[in-house]
């Protein structure tokens, strides 16, 4: 098991390379197959569905997790913020080709487009090499998505054991076997042969974030994205955020800061909080409702 995050960035590389070509083919198959007119097709959709594409798209740039670890260890750590920083920069390119990709999807494959792009892939020998290719991105960034878990988790069952001056070799080997829980927690599934190598978004979500056995209990995880989207994503990002900055900056706003400062920042958090609060609760009822109708 690799165990070093300069190694683990070489993996990610080669996932990155692979994530690329595989998008290029993409897109060039969706841009220059036969569009339909956008006249034909349904420019907005209701509540409902807004509110469960916001859960899907915040999903995509869900990297909440990944700052503060990646930060640290990074050689220069104030590259990760900023106009121009790997946060923003990752972002800003993530929502290009997500919207890309839905745009084009959209108007090629009309009503028929599924949950990802790739499910409307064919099975020609090319379509089959882009599937591959994201299966193996996906087990190539594996690594990184752990790596802050393991961080956060292992050190207190490491304390104990140095304070007990247990030998290095036996908590290197207990690390590796708390790693090996975690992959077998959150990547056992019995996926059916119809979603093999089918979906990158979906491969994610077994690969990531399936605890307590829901990749079992609901096998449509086109349902089960926007839940998480919608729940977790928008409480990671739109609610925690302004509350404790709010909480922590509160009397320096106040008693330092000019009142249309502290009016200003007090009003935007508020708006950031009940925006998040709105999406949380619509979102996470509309799921369910969508879930439970299957």
């Amino acid at each position: 098991m690799v165990r070093n995050i300069h190694a683990m960035s070489w993996i990610c590389l080669f996932g990155n390379v692979l994530m690329t070509v595989s998008l290029m083919i993409i897109l060039i198959k969706v841009i220059s197959a036969p569009h339909i007119h956008t006249s034909a097709l349904p420019a907005f959709t209701d509540i409902k569905g807004t509110v469960m594409a916001a859960g899907a798209i915040l999903y995509a740039l869900e990297g909440q997790a990944l700052v503060l670890p990646l930060e640290n260890k990074m050689k220069y750590p104030k590259d990760m913020i900023g106009w121009t920083g790997v946060l923003t920069t990752g972002i800003a390119l993530v929502t290009l080709v997500y919207a890309a990709c839905g745009f084009y999807g959209f108007i090629t494959y009309g009503e028929n487009v599924a949950a990802s792009i790739t499910l409307n892939l064919s099975n020609s020998p090319i379509d089959f090499s882009v599937k591959i290719m994201l299966m193996l991105v996906v087990y190539s960034s594996y690594l990184l998505q752990q790596f802050p878990v393991v961080q956060m988790l292992f050190p207190f069952i490491k304390r104990p054991l140095r304070a007990r001056k247990v030998r290095r070799v036996y908590i290197i080997s207990l690390e590796f076997l708390f790693r090996f829980v975690y992959v077998f927690i959150t990547c056992k599934s019995n996926i059916p042969v119809s979603f093999q190598f089918s979906s990158l978004v979906e491969q994610k979500k077994f690969l990531y974030g399936n605890f307590v056995g829901l990749s079992w209990l609901i096998p449509n995880l086109d349902d089960i994205i926007p839940l998480f989207g919608g729940s977790a994503g928008m409480t990671l990002s739109l609610i925690i955020p302004p509350t404790l900055e709010t909480v922590t900056f509160f009397n320096e706003w106040r008693y330092k800061r000019s009142k249309k400062y502290f009016i200003f920042h007090i009003c935007l958090n508020i708006f950031y909080a009940t925006l998040g609060i709105f999406f949380v609760v619509t979102g996470t009822q509309a799921n369910i409702a969508k879930i439970l109708s299957r």
